[in-house]
């Protein structure tokens, strides 16, 4: 055989080798990347569980807890002091007795819970609360905490924030949050400010008050720093204040839920008084009373889409049965596919002609106005001003209302809640096309640098050895880190 033949078989036989380790490298590590990703699974389904009795039991395990941790109580338990969910921890309270929640009663004077910055809370079957002669609010969700609802109770709290004080995130899709007051004060259930969020898709808002606004639910709107809130389903009834007995916000957006049976002196069901934007697009606004202005809802300022769902059966001893909105917003309201039947206000009118041009144009005409009128700016339904034709009588009396009423049947939509485990599957293919990425690289690499078709004085062992294990540090150094981002995660 010739010198040049043996050459290309010699550089043959060294490709051939070093592409036979590269398969068998390449088909590990998707191996290993799948047995790490399992693992991940697996350790962010099994939370660690540990059953707690006295406050010293209940402050030990959270302040134990690494990764997620689910806390059981095994009887009601006192504080002396706020209960704090710190950075990064993950933590589910819980009850062992699924019939009868346990309580977490708060100290006098303090919150009962404070989820801290990056603390991650999930209430699952406890009653939050302070005892009868003692104030303090209920749970504190600080900036960039975030607090989660499923199941259990906030109630009985007393201070100028009743139930929830939230600068983070708060999701309820179930529970109850009642009974809260806020004492010279704003939110007597939930208060979301600066540029905290609040999201409702399930659960009970009831029975709440406030001194000043928001009985159920209030969103502070301020210049840079606006607190919102969205709600797709869930109750806000029977909360009572000075300004919106169900919500006052300056962010609001309604997809589902019913907003009923709130009292106050302006905006029985909404108020919305501050630099806003409310948007109904599907859900029930009914039974709601003032003793001045905006039955069903109460708009001083901003803008105002009323795109979908129903506003009945609300009522206001001035005007504006369904909507009261000022007569500076009046262009600013736009009304489509929206049914009204009910409402009830001091006497009924036509508005005035001089806004016909503004109706038109903001007025749709797929709604339905309560009987007998054809005209939405009647004041039954919505009212802005003292604009009155008595000749225009409704085809029954304010008498006839029913504030009790139960909703009719709505299915909202209710946004999907993210599922770690869709992202998870995202990550093990990008992982993995990324290792595939590398490897060419390194092909390339070694192709321009000679590494595999290079000096013939080395024998083939140690050329391969050396591209062996030159790719076994990259795949070490991929691992490494990604076992980091993921540890991070599942530690959030």
């Amino acid at each position: 055989m010739s010198v040049g033949v043996e050459f290309k078989f010699r550089n043959l036989g060294k490709f051939v080798t070093s592409i036979f380790l590269l398969s068998v490298l390449l088909l590990f590590s998707l191996f290993t990347v799948c047995v790490v990703m399992l693992n991940s699974v697996d350790a962010s389904s099994s939370d660690v569980v540990v059953y707690v009795k006295t406050e010293k039991d209940l402050v030990n395990a959270v302040n134990d807890a690494v990764g997620s941790t689910t806390i059981v109580f095994d009887n009601d338990i006192a504080l002396t002091e706020s209960l704090v969910i710190s950075d990064n921890n993950v933590i589910t309270l819980t009850s062992s007795n699924k019939s009868k929640f346990f309580k977490l009663i708060g100290a006098n004077g303090w919150d009962t819970i404070i989820v801290d910055v990056d603390g991650l809370l999930t209430l699952d079957g406890i009653i939050v609360s302070h005892a009868v002669d003692s104030d303090g609010t209920g749970i504190t969700v600080r900036y960039r905490g975030m607090l989660v609802m499923v199941n259990g109770e906030i109630s009985g709290n007393k201070a100028n924030v009743g139930g929830v004080r939230c600068v983070g995130s708060f999701v309820m899709s179930g529970g109850e949050i009642t009974h809260n007051v806020a004492v010279n004060g704003w939110g007597g259930g939930v208060h979301v400010y600066e540029a905290g969020s609040f999201r409702m898709t399930g659960g009970k808002i009831a029975n709440n008050k406030a001194t000043h606004d928001g009985g159920g639910v209030f969103v502070a709107s301020h210049t840079g720093a606006s607190g919102s809130f969205s709600m797709s389903g869930g109750v806000i009834s029977n909360n009572e204040a000075t300004l919106g007995g169900g919500v006052c916000a300056g962010f609001f957006s309604m997809s589902g839920g019913v907003i009923s049976n709130n009292k106050a002196k302006n905006g029985g069901g909404v108020c919305m008084t501050m630099a806003n934007d409310f948007t109904l697009s599907r859900g029930e606004i009914f039974g709601n009373i003032v003793t001045n202005d905006g039955g069903g809802i109460y708009i001083s300022s901003g803008i105002c889409r009323l795109t979908g769902g129903k506003i009945f059966d609300n009522s206001a001893v001035n005007n504006g049965g369904g909507v009261w909105v000022d007569i500076a917003a009046l262009d600013k309201l736009f009304v489509n596919n929206c049914e009204f039947s009910n409402n009830r206000a001091s006497v009924a009118y036509d508005g005035s002609s001089e806004h016909d041009a503004i109706y038109a144009k903001q007025v749709g005409s797929s709604v339905t106005w309560t009987s007998p009128f054809t005209h939405g700016y009647n004041n039954y339904d919505i009212g802005y001003t003292n604009y009155q034709l008595p000749n225009i009588t409704p085809s029954s009396t304010p008498s006839d209302r029913s504030p009790n009423r139960s909703p009719s049947t709505v299915s909202p939509s209710v946004p999907a809640v993210s599922d770690d485990s869709n992202n998870l599957n995202f990550r093990v293919v990008v992982i993995a096309v990324l290792f595939v990425v590398f490897i060419m690289i390194g092909l390339v690499v070694f192709y321009f640098k000679k590494r595999l078709f290079g000096n013939l004085d080395k024998s083939t062992h140690k050329v391969n050895g050396s591209l062996f294990h030159e790719l076994c540090y990259v795949r070490f150094l991929i691992f490494y880190c990604y076992h980091k981002r993921t540890s991070n995660f599942h530690n959030f």
